[in-house]
């Protein structure tokens, strides 16, 4: 095989693995991977993550009753990758004092991260006993109901999370896709866009909204907007085309989007 051959091959097949890895992520809030690295604890387990882990391991082992200790050290572990380890603790202390309404709302939410959708309602619902509106809790609800395809449901727990947090980008972005999964795409592209003004999510977001314009035949509008290339259903979409494509199966909700990678 020649040179020329060589690169053709290494070049198609670098551009299957970009296209399958984002028809899984191009809707998902956790974004899409550019390369193996990006998923791999071993590369992805940063300095500054080390040193938070570190921080709030000693201070939930020199007092494992305080909650800010507990919900510290399970974010740490979170961001660490050690969801069952964050779970554990979590649960342990919940146990002791289940009357921890902050608690409880952080063990929700935690679990909607971990995709434990079961134990995520149960704690959130409690959570949400005799409080006032929390939009970090409206939004995990909001989040669970769009996994259960409840999505008008998902959408009326996202406004009301937005009426409490206007600029928070993860609300913004959770509505546009959930608008997006019932067809409603004006909506949707209003809030993908009102998601844009914060920087630090800008990839995935506009990788949404390349998405929805897709999803309408506005094939034009989602290659100047996104950032990765488009699946072959959305780059092959006929502009003129009656029938919208409809989103991916597997749209992924959470209750935040990731900041940009570097």
């Amino acid at each position: 095989m020649n040179n020329s051959k060589r690169f053709q091959t290494k070049s198609k097949s670098s551009q299957i693995f970009k296209l399958g890895c984002l028809i899984i992520a191009t809707a998902t809030l956790a974004g899409c991977a550019a390369s193996l690295k990006d998923n791999d604890p071993r590369y992805t387990h940063s300095i500054k993550n080390d040193k938070a882990l570190d921080h709030w391991q000693k201070k939930f082992s020199s007092n494992k009753n305080d909650s800010a200790n507990v919900i510290g050290y399970a974010k740490a572990l979170m961001k660490s990758r050690q969801e069952g380890r964050a779970l554990t603790i979590l649960e342990e202390a919940h146990l002791k004092n289940p009357q921890d309404q902050k608690l409880t709302s952080e063990f929700g939410r935690i679990a909607v991260n971990a995709g434990q959708n079961g134990l995520a309602k149960q704690l959130l619902t409690q959570a949400s006993k005799n409080k006032k509106a929390d939009w970090k809790i409206l939004t995990a609800q909001g989040v669970l109901a769009a996994r259960s395809g409840k999505n008008p449901t998902a959408i009326k727990l996202f406004k009301q999370a937005a009426k409490l947090n206007s600029s928070q980008a993860s609300i913004q972005n959770n509505l546009g896709l959930a608008y997006a999964m019932t067809g409603k795409y004006k909506l949707a592209e209003k809030h993908l866009k009102q998601a844009l003004w914060d920087a630090r999510y800008t990839r995935q977001v506009r990788q949404n909204l390349a998405m929805v314009y897709a999803m309408q035949g506005k094939v034009r509008e989602a290659e100047t907007i996104a950032l990765e290339p488009l699946p072959k259903k959305y780059a092959k979409a006929n502009t003129r085309a009656k029938t919208p494509v409809k989103a991916p199966d597997n749209i992924k909700f959470n209750t935040k989007v990731e900041r940009n990678k570097k």
